[in-house]
């Protein structure tokens, strides 16, 4: 697919993904949704990418939804709803990690995507929130859950129900991002921080990630068999015997995902 409103590009063993739609503050139509699907179809396929970034191109990282793409009936808001709900979806539950650098505005669905990403850096200049009860809607690409389960209930009732937007310091503090940088520079601490992931094992961090987010979604009693039986997935795989045999030789180890 050729991409209209986004650059997907890969840097050594990490794909970048910049959303670009500047001129309407990265905000998502169908056609920037169908594009990022398709991105994240080629991450899913590809071994040898190990660690994804996304960010936005100009003052925002996104908007939210394209207003002239609202939906005008109930069946069509279910079916734009139930796409990106899974769109979403499939980009928390890559088996990779996946960085959000936020640069900018990140609005209603733009603040939904980088809720669906492992780890969140805000740049010092740059606004979040979940406006959508101001024009009558609702969070609806699973904002009202993922916001909930990060930050709380009563932090997360009060930002989306009075719509308000949070400034960097406020979303530190609150749990939403893990770092605040100066403008610019979110990008570089997002590669820095993969770096030292990438360090790692990468399947160990994609199976220590599914079980950080099923984790929660089930009874304590099945997380812990999930854990048991993940990590008994690795022991016979090659990255295990080279990261127990590296340490042995205190040497750095050569990961090969497999």
């Amino acid at each position: 697919m050729e991409y209209q409103n986004l650059v997907f590009e890969v840097k050594g063993k990490v794909a970048c993904i910049v959303l670009n739609r500047p001129q309407s503050l990265n905000s998502f139509n169908m056609q920037m949704k169908h594009e990022l699907e398709d991105a994240v179809s080629r991450i899913e396929e590809n071994d040898d990418i190990w660690g994804v970034i996304i960010t936005g191109r100009g003052r925002a990282f996104s908007s939210g939804t394209d207003i002239s793409d609202f939906p005008s009936t109930v069946e069509q808001a279910r079916r734009i709803t139930a796409y990106s709900q899974q769109l979403f979806g499939r980009v928390e539950n890559l088996c990779k990690p996946v960085i959000a650098a936020i640069n900018g505005y990140a609005l209603g669905g733009g603040l939904e995507l980088a809720l669906a990403c492992d780890i969140r850096i805000m740049e010092r200049q740059a606004k979040t929130g979940f406006p959508e009860v101001k024009i009558c809607a609702i969070p609806c690409y699973g904002g009202t859950q993922r916001l909930t389960r990060l930050i709380g209930a009563g932090r997360a009732k009060e930002l989306i129900l009075t719509g308000r937007q949070a400034d960097a310091d406020e979303a530190l503090k609150m749990g939403l991002v893990n770092y605040v940088v100066s403008e610019g520079e979110a990008v570089k601490k997002a590669e820095e921080i993969m770096a030292v992931i990438l360090d790692n094992a990468p399947l160990a961090v994609g199976y220590a990630k599914l079980c950080m987010n099923r984790g929660p979604e089930i009874s304590l009693e099945h997380a812990l068999c999930l854990e048991q039986n993940l990590v008994s997935m690795l022991v016979p795989t090659h990255d295990m015997k080279e990261g127990t045999e590296a340490f042995l030789a205190k040497r750095k180890p050569v990961f090969l995902n497999r």
